[in-house]
């Protein structure tokens, strides 16, 4: 067995060794360096850091003027579509005064042209300004989608 004083004499020297080993870190400027290196890190993930929230604010300022700018689409649309199924209403309307529109296509074969006439156009009326609709609703959902991939992809 170890006696009690070999094994007090190898702590003392193994601390003695540790507190060497610690004494000349700090004099040669291991511990300083350390520092350095952690101050570099810092400033280089603060600096990272700021691009990432730059970029993120650029993101959302383009978003927000897509959002804008779909906004105002979707106004115009808005006063465009009005203004055709206003028109149409003032055709039918100027149809309806000139006389009445059978109810079904098989009545306007036995009518005179005038009334074949003005039924076929309200018909044509109709349908073009559903196609109308369909195709203002398909534009701004593309053009929205367009700007959207443009500014992701930036």
């Amino acid at each position: 067995m170890i006696s009690l004083q070999a094994k007090l004499v190898a702590t003392i020297a193994l601390l003695l060794a540790l507190a060497a080993g610690a004494w000349k870190c700090y004099h040669t400027g291991y511990t300083r360096g350390s520092g350095d290196v952690t101050a570099t890190y810092t400033a280089a993930a603060l600096q990272a850091t700021e691009a990432a929230r730059l970029v993120e604010q650029q993101k959302q300022a383009a978003t927000a003027a897509i959002d804008q700018k779909l906004q105002k689409e979707k106004a115009r649309d808005q006063a465009a579509h009005l203004a055709v199924v206003s028109e149409r209403d003032s055709l039918l309307d100027t149809l309806a005064r000139s006389g009445p529109i059978p109810p079904n296509p098989a009545a306007a074969i036995g009518a005179d042209d005038a009334t074949r006439t003005r039924y076929v156009l309200g018909q044509c009326a109709q349908a073009v300004t559903g196609l109308a609709e369909t195709a203002d609703s398909l534009e701004t959902r593309l053009t929205g989608l367009q700007d959207y991939v443009t500014t992701v992809c930036k």
